[in-house]
């Protein structure tokens, strides 16, 4: 899959940011050479640290409830970061709201992107 640009998106609010801003620093390391967003609608001074990444306010209702979506027609790869989207397999929510649901839900997120 050829990927110009990953859009990360939340319907969450701070502590959702504040949880996936260092794997959304992997993943930038780990990927360079794109262009990177994230969509929410918490205040930009969260991730201002992040020069790569581009802030915009959430506007992304009609994918909002998908854990993925790549758009082959723009080579865009969109990535939901809510940890209440719930990325188990039997729909179980797994670990709750915590930092192991994060790293449950952000190996997905590296596997399907081929990162370690």
């Amino acid at each position: 899959m050829l990927i110009n640009k990953i859009i990360f998106y939340t319907t969450g609010h701070n502590g959702d940011i504040h949880y996936s801003r260092e794997f959304i620093k992997d993943i930038i390391k780990k990927i360079p050479n794109i262009t990177y967003e994230y969509h929410f609608n918490s205040s930009v001074k969260l991730l201002k640290d992040i020069s790569s990444l581009s802030v915009k306010p959430f506007d992304l209702w009609h994918i909002y409830k998908n854990h993925f979506v790549y758009d082959s027609n723009t080579n865009i790869f969109y990535i939901n970061t809510w940890i209440g989207s719930d990325y188990s397999d039997d729909g179980s929510g797994r670990y709750g709201c915590c930092l192991k649901s994060n790293y449950f839900m952000y190996k997905k997120i590296f596997d399907i992107l081929g990162l370690t």
